[in-house]
Order: structure tokens, then C-alpha cells, then sequence
């Protein structure tokens, strides 16, 4: 309740068919320093800037397929950037592959990764911290490899995009 209570410091989106929600995502800003495993994240905090963290995104699984998160993403973006905010970031688990590609198809890139109380997540962050047309390198990594992907970002590696063979 507290994240949809001021509307202020939420950007949440519902997507609806007739009276049936169907799908959501919820995002407030943050009060508190987050994500201590991501570099990036880390310097944008230490630079004051304000962030905002995803508190859960679901879509009906009669819905699926239809890039209906990815779209849910992008509106929410839209509506924090009315309200003056552009760095948001949230927890994606490493093994929801479905959820890490349409946030990648809405402009987030993989900068940590952290273990909550059931599993590994991808940090993905979307803003202005993070220029794809600046981007260099090619290194890769397996998705299941996280221990590579922990030691990648430690040393500035940013995951921008997936293939589809790994």
C-alpha cells in the first residue's frame, strides 16, 4: 500500500482488461542506499542522484507473449520521467530468463548481482547512468554462470544484451 500511497514517489502501471487486472509493475523512490554489489548503482548514489527501485512486475500468464511487460516498463519509465525521475533499478532472478529479456527490450542492462531470501537476481538498471551507443567490448557470459558474471561486474562489465544460444 505504502508504494501506491503517494503518488509522487510511485510510477506503478496496470495494464487491464475490462475490470480484470492483469498485469503490473510497481516502482517507488527509493529512501534508502540499495543494491551495495553494483558498482554503477553505488556511484549513483554517492552522487546524491535519486533512484528508484522496482518493488515487483507480474504479468497473468493468460497474457504472456504479447510484450506486455516490456511495455508496462517503458509506460513506467514515462511516467517517472514526468515526474523528474530517471534512474530506476530492480531485482530480476537469474533464472526468470522471460523477465531479464523484456526489461533488456525496455532499455535495462545487468550492472550486479544480489542474493535476496530465495535466490540470485540480476540487478537491472534503466537511465541515463548507462550509454548502449558508448558501450565497447565483447565479453561474455552464461546467465547460470553467476560467480563470472559477480567477478565481470566487479571489474566494470555491464551485461547489455542476451543471445540466444546462451
Amino acid at each position: 500500500a505504502s508504494v501506491l500511497g503517494d503518488p509522487d514517489r510511485s510510477a506503478s502501471i496496470g495494464a487491464w482488461d475490462g475490470a480484470r487486472l492483469v498485469a503490473y509493475t510497481l516502482c517507488s523512490a527509493e529512501r534508502d542506499r540499495v543494491y551495495p554489489f553494483s558498482p554503477l548503482i553505488q556511484t549513483l548514489q554517492d552522487r546524491g542522484e535519486g533512484l528508484w527501485t522496482g518493488k515487483g512486475t507480474a504479468v497473468d500468464p493468460d497474457y504472456e507473449g504479447r510484450l506486455l511487460m516490456a511495455r508496462l516498463l517503458s509506460a513506467r519509465r514515462d511516467r517517472m520521467a514526468r515526474l523528474g525521475a530517471y534512474h530506476t533499478a530492480g531485482l530480476i532472478a537469474v533464472d526468470n530468463v522471460a523477465s531479464l529479456v523484456s526489461a533488456m527490450r525496455a532499455g535495462s542492462v545487468v550492472v550486479g548481482v544480489e542474493a535476496d531470501a530465495w535466490c540470485d537476481n540480476f540487478i537491472g538498471y534503466g537511465g541515463p547512468m548507462f550509454d548502449r551507443e558508448r558501450a565497447v567490448g565483447d565479453e561474455r557470459a552464461a546467465l547460470d554462470d553467476v560467480p563470472r558474471i559477480r567477478d565481470l561486474i566487479a571489474r566494470g562489465w555491464i551485461g547489455t544484451g542476451l543471445d540466444r544460444d546462451r
